[in-house]
């Protein structure tokens, strides 16, 4: 491969694993909105949540021995398995409202998960809660350059999504955190930042391609159907020519016999 083709081949670049949105529910469970994460530290998020990914998905199998075949086994897909966890790095602020908040949510599991009260710590007896109460959806959107040059306007994008082209959106169905991670100290940390990380559990995620530049989701099978269609009328015309050619050769008959009958 030449290296005029392969700059053809990329002619809008390669994908930049820098470029994305994370954004937490802003409510959980059966409680309305705004009842979740709050709107500043979704807003950091944006600039601070320095790593994340997509986790993996793949396919359990069980084998199938001699199904079509004797002596032949092959692997049977079971069910769909979604990697987890969902694992993000936060950079975080000098007040620590962020960890506050995750906090909250991860202490939303269990009933005197922080322990105690500022002055009482006899109120350490714990209950888990219903799971309904504390689940929500998060949103990871993969960002791309846009394909010309032009961006749209940054105000009120909260996410960046006018600035830059998006690729697709994860949503992970049912997501709360199961472990936040340690926050280092040390007296030799200076000119280091404060991060720690946060894993998110969830059910199952779905990719939604909707915003993407590319097929809109739900129009996959437009060509299809419009194939399907022409596959049909195409039999249809058959179907016709036939029964005029059946007409055809019923006349030729009928001819034939009177023929016979004059003689």
């Amino acid at each position: 491969m030449s290296y005029e083709q392969a700059k053809a081949i990329l002619n809008k670049g390669v994908s930049r694993p820098t470029l994305y949105s994370l954004l937490l529910p802003n409510r959980f469970g059966t409680f309305g909105p705004n009842t979740g994460i709050s709107t500043a530290t979704n807003d950091h998020l944006q600039l601070f949540c320095n790593a994340v990914s997509v986790p993996e998905v793949s396919v359990a199998t069980t084998n199938a021995n001699a199904h079509e075949f004797m002596g032949i086994t092959r692997e049977q897909p079971v069910n769909m398995i979604y990697g987890k966890p969902l694992q993000i790095n936060v950079i975080e602020n000098s007040e620590f409202s962020n960890y506050r908040d995750i906090r909250n949510w991860l202490n939303l599991t269990t009933q005197n998960g922080n322990q105690g009260n500022n002055t009482n710590f006899t109120q350490r007896n714990q209950r888990m809660r219903f799971y309904n109460t504390y689940v929500g959806n998060i949103q990871l959107i993969k960002l791309e350059f846009p394909d010309t040059s032009a961006r749209g306007s940054s105000q009120n994008d909260r996410f960046y999504t006018k600035e830059y082209k998006e690729v697709f959106r994860v949503h992970f169905i049912n997501a709360y955190p199961i472990n936040l991670g340690e926050i280092r100290l040390g007296s030799d940390l200076y000119d280091t930042k404060t991060e720690y990380k946060v894993d998110f559990t969830y059910e199952s995620y779905h990719l939604d391609y909707s915003q993407s530049t590319g097929t809109v989701q739900g129009q996959e099978s437009v060509p299809d159907l419009q194939t399907g269609t022409n596959s049909t009328q195409r039999t249809l015309q058959n179907i016709q020519t036939g029964i005029g050619l059946a007409n055809q050769g019923l006349g030729a008959a009928r001819q034939v016999g009177q023929l016979f009958k004059g003689l």
